[in-house]
């Protein structure tokens, strides 16, 4: 077995374990499927596929930067966001009033 169809099974069986462990995780926890296991879904499926395509030699090497360009522009986009929107929420809470005492 080459080194490369080793990085190939690996990136194929990332792809099912990756939902199947996102799955159990919103099953334990009891929570919904929301933005973020959406775009963790997505990313499970679309990196290993790009990786296993330009090993293959069915993407060129431009498309193939371009593809994991903006994949990782896409996953990366978001954490700004999403950050200010856990500021927003935690300033927006509101206290109980404190007795002057």
């Amino acid at each position: 077995m080459t080194g490369t169809q080793l990085v190939e099974i690996i990136a194929a069986l990332t792809m099912p374990i990756g939902l199947i462990v996102l799955f159990i995780n919103r099953l334990i926890l009891d929570r919904g499927i929301g933005a973020r296991a959406i775009q963790f879904s997505g990313v499970t499926i679309v990196f290993p596929a790009i990786i296993i395509l330009g090993l293959e030699g069915k993407i060129g090497a431009e498309t193939l930067a371009a593809l994991l360009g903006a994949a990782v522009g896409y996953l990366l986009s978001g954490i700004a966001n999403y950050d200010l929107t856990r500021m927003v929420e935690k300033l927006t809470k509101t206290e109980p009033a404190k007795d002057d005492e």
